[in-house]
């Protein structure tokens, strides 16, 4: 890719572009888990709420540009652990969200995503980036595996009878 790509922090007009990007994200989801997961009647995402995400301090919501247009968004936030007797306090960074066209994959903008997120949280004081990967998708699994990624612990579920 000859093309530079600019990460930034979203801002109100790149909501369209997130709705578009955080459906391609959630199709696979919907797929592999069509009990969890359904196409809303309405928008992806609720403005409201993603404009809040712009402006809320411990958010690092971000979109890829490339040849002015958004081409990538991830969603970033702090997770404080507090300071319990059991554990060390610690802040960390959980990828809540990532997405790149199916098009542009495998070019950098996904891992430039990344890196400006890390930047931001390093800013903050985050020890640490975490991010939750469900089992079927592999392909994000190999790509936070491939930033230094390891698993920690493996989250089971059951249905309970009705």
């Amino acid at each position: 890719m000859s093309a530079i790509v600019t990460v930034r922090r979203a801002e109100p007009g790149d909501y369209e572009a997130i709705c578009e990007l955080a459906d391609l994200m959630d199709q696979p989801q919907r797929e592999a888990l069509p009990e969890r997961f359904r196409k809303p009647s309405g928008p992806v995402r609720l403005r409201d709420r993603t404009e809040k995400l712009m402006h809320d301090p411990d958010t690092f919501l971000a979109v890829a540009e490339l040849e002015g247009r958004v081409v990538g968004v991830t969603n970033c936030g702090l997770l404080r652990m507090g300071d319990f007797p059991q554990k060390h306090p610690i802040t960390s960074l959980l990828v809540r969200g990532l997405v790149v066209r199916p098009e542009l994959r495998r070019k950098g903008i996904a891992t430039a995503l990344v890196e400006k997120a890390l930047a931001w949280a390093r800013e903050r004081g985050a020890a640490e980036v975490q991010a939750n990967v469900y089992d079927f998708n592999q392909p994000a699994a190999a790509f936070f595996s491939s930033l230094g990624l390891a698993p920690l612990s493996h989250r089971l579920i059951r249905k309970l009878d009705s």
